[in-house]
C-alpha cells in the first residue's frame, strides 16, 4: 500500500504507508496477478513490475485504471478497506493474431 512515495519499498509490493496496512500476493503469474489488500486508509497498490499500457485491472471486479508508478512500474489506487485487486495482462498481440 502506498499513501506516500517517501514510505514506499517492497520487491513486489509497496507496502507499509501505515503499520496497519497489508498486502498479500495470492496468485502471481505471468499475465495476472491476484493481490489481498486491507488498509485503513485510501492509496495505491504498486507492482515493481513493468508498466505496460496492456494491463488491466480490477479492485473488487470493478475496473479501475492502471497508473505508471515511479516510471516503470505499475499502480491501482484502493479506497480503505479490505478489497481484492486483479491486475491481468491483455496483449494487442494476442487481439492481433486471433483476428488475422
Amino acid at each position: 500500500m502506498l499513501t506516500s512515495p517517501e514510505r514506499a519499498h517492497s520487491p513486489m509490493c509497496a507496502a507499509m504507508a501505515s503499520a496497519e496496512a497489508e498486502t498479500h500476493v495470492v496468485r502471481p503469474g505471468f499475465d495476472r496477478v491476484e493481490i489481498t489488500v486491507r488498509t485503513p486508509v485510501p492509496g495505491f497498490v504498486v507492482l515493481s513490475d513493468s508498466y505496460h499500457r496492456g494491463w488491466r485491472a480490477r479492485v473488487d471486479g470493478r475496473a479501475q485504471p492502471v497508473y505508471r508508478a515511479n516510471y516503470i512500474m505499475r499502480a491501482v489506487q484502493v479506497p480503505a478497506g479490505d478489497h481484492q485487486v486483479v491486475f491481468t495482462f491483455h496483449s494487442p498481440l494476442k487481439t492481433t493474431f486471433w483476428v488475422t
